[in-house]
């Protein structure tokens, strides 16, 4: 068996990892932070697929494609607190 982690580059995974939520067609996904290897732009474009599909998503801990791509951002304060 290959590891998949050694023989594809980072921005592959995160492609694979969404391509394999539009056949799946979850009502919601979750999804860490995409930005970092595949670049604010191509990440937009990439999750741009399931959104007009209906998968409604949450981005954890990205928070350039956050500004630039989500309904809403929530920050979580170390303390607890949100806004």
């Amino acid at each position: 068996m290959r590891d998949w982690r050694a023989v594809l580059s980072a921005e592959e995974q995160q492609l694979i990892g969404v391509a394999r939520l539009l056949p799946a067609a979850p009502r919601f996904a979750s999804r860490g932070p995409l930005a970092p290897s595949l670049g604010v732009g191509q990440a937009t474009r990439v999750l741009a697929a399931p959104a007009e599909r209906g998968v409604g998503y949450v981005v954890l801990g990205d928070r350039a494609l956050a500004r630039a791509l989500v309904d809403a951002v929530v920050d979580i304060g170390a303390d607890g607190t949100w806004t």
